[in-house]
């Protein structure tokens, strides 16, 4: 089993959840397995993730050479990766993309939509929450298959970092405090969904 910086077990008793390991990486439900973003070419915005066993042997690349990701995002149930396509020219937009995990299945989720941030998937893996708009700052939801994109949160706010409650009910985000014209600070606001 995986442990936390203390040594604490990072598992839930009766139930799976995503593994934290360090700042780049989360494992799969049962805690197998690490995924992680390597590095292809930084200059070019080219990286792999990669899934490997908790022992750091049985390394696997998921992605296809012509196609970059980052943040991915595993599934609740450890069957599906929610993930960012990055493009070479770094520009506004990044795709989400979902595949299982072994790497199989990859189908974009959104498409020419500014991605910002971290996405999550929801527990049953038929939603993504994501932080989009055209300058950021707003939250949406999509259906993994590509419809059903809603605007959740207004455009008179900037909200950021959403995330799926463990029962997917709710989506939890981090919203700016802004007093005449002041960035004052930051509050955690949830919405159901």
């Amino acid at each position: 089993s995986l442990t936390d910086k203390d040594g604490d077990s990072v598992r839930d008793a009766g139930k799976t959840r995503k593994c934290d390991v360090n700042d780049q990486s989360v494992g799969t439900a049962e805690c197998d397995k690490i995924l992680y973003i390597a590095t292809r070419n930084a200059a070019n915005y080219d990286y792999d993730l990669v899934l490997m066993d908790t022992d750091g042997s049985q390394r696997t690349g998921l992605l296809p050479s012509n196609i970059s990701g980052s943040s991915p995002q595993v599934g609740q149930n450890g069957t599906k990766i929610l993930f960012k396509r990055l493009y070479p020219d770094g520009g506004d937009f990044d795709d989400l993309y979902i595949m299982n995990t072994d790497g199989s299945g990859m189908t974009p989720v959104t498409s020419n939509r500014p991605v910002y941030g971290l996405a999550d998937l929801s527990p049953d893996g038929s939603k993504a929450v994501f932080e989009g708009g055209s300058a950021g700052g707003k939250i949406f939801t999509i259906n993994t298959d590509g419809t059903g994109l809603t605007q959740l949160t207004p455009n008179d706010q900037y909200d950021s970092d959403p995330v799926f409650s463990t029962d997917g009910t709710k989506i939890v985000f981090v919203r700016r405090i802004v007093v005449s014209g002041q960035l004052v600070g930051e509050e955690l606001f949830s919405k159901n969904v």
